[in-house]
């Protein structure tokens, strides 16, 4: 029955016209996103031929199929692992909800995959699961680069210091002795006046 209807629905969407606002093409300002043709001499509200189509209930797909994914199933948002046990293998599947964060995902895809159920936004659970583990080690490598690199670099800043401080002590005497030299001659002008 949902295989026939699956199939019905699948050619009425080869059939269904783009529907779009009317004059969508010669104003910029006016969207494509459809509205009903309001206008006193809108040709697409009479609904003549050559122009746009109306939105219309005969373009819609059978009411027990309509909302379903093209598998069968209709889709149910997990966001939980306790959201997979109030689901029915033979008429819904499941979307795992797009806020989820790569771990908690890899959690639910086990999940289902142990419960049998079909995961609808997923094609190969393996291979996502395999990809997911393999970011994760790369990450962490990465941060411990770079955590290495962060303490060499800390490291040199501390030997720089430590191989300035003599240098720096060299100029602060020499300084103090340019400041003596002038007080001393300063002294002696004085004597000579």
């Amino acid at each position: 029955m949902s295989e026939k209807l699956l199939e019905i629905r699948k050619n009425l969407k080869k059939k269904r016209p783009s529907f779009h606002r009317e004059d969508s093409h010669k104003v910029i300002k006016v969207k494509t996103k459809w509205r009903k043709p309001t206008g006193r001499h809108s040709k697409v509200r009479h609904q003549l031929k050559g122009y746009v189509k109306r939105v219309e209930p005969g373009y819609r797909s059978p009411v027990l199929i309509r909302g379903a994914h093209k598998s069968g199933l209709f889709p149910v948002i997990v966001s939980n692992i306790s959201g997979l046990n109030s689901i029915d293998k033979d008429k819904q599947g499941i979307v795992i909800a797009s806020g989820i964060g790569k771990r908690k995902k890899i959690l639910l895809l086990k999940k289902s995959k142990e419960l049998g159920l079909t995961v609808l936004n997923v094609k190969d659970i393996d291979g996502f699961v395999k990809m997911v583990n393999d970011f994760i080690t790369a990450r962490k490598e990465k941060k411990e680069v770079s955590k290495k690199k962060k303490e060499s670099k800390e490291k040199e800043k501390k030997k720089k210091a430590a191989e300035k401080k003599p240098g720096l002590d060299k100029k602060l005497e020499e300084e103090k002795k340019k400041q003596e030299k002038k007080e001393l001659d300063k002294t002696l002008s004085r004597r000579q006046k």
